[in-house]
């Protein structure tokens, strides 16, 4: 990069924009949240139906917790996406004109 240019980049009243946002970009954030809520649910899941962790006689067993915690692991997962994205929307930068 030339120096002029990270000249430009450093000086403290030029204002950087960020390049234009994809028009893919929407649907790999749902890709992104579907996933890590899936993987916390099935985290939640083997956590939910573990049985004897503390005994030494480690046992699945697939139960009503089992359930609960695949589906409290996706509420985890989504809501952490959730606040992720809306502190990334309160911080964006301004976008090229």
């Amino acid at each position: 990069m030339p120096v002029r240019a990270l000249d430009q980049m450093t000086k403290p009243n030029n204002i950087t924009f960020m390049p234009e946002k994809s028009p893919h970009e929407n649907s790999l954030f749902r890709v992104i949240v579907f996933a890590t809520a899936l993987s916390f649910g099935f985290l939640g899941a083997i956590v939910g139906s573990m049985k004897g962790f503390f005994g030494g006689d480690v046992s699945f067993v697939f139960s009503l917790r089992t359930i609960a915690g695949f589906l409290l692991g996706c509420i985890a997962g989504w809501l952490l996406w959730k606040f992720v994205l809306h502190r990334m929307a309160k911080t964006e930068k301004p976008r090229e004109p």
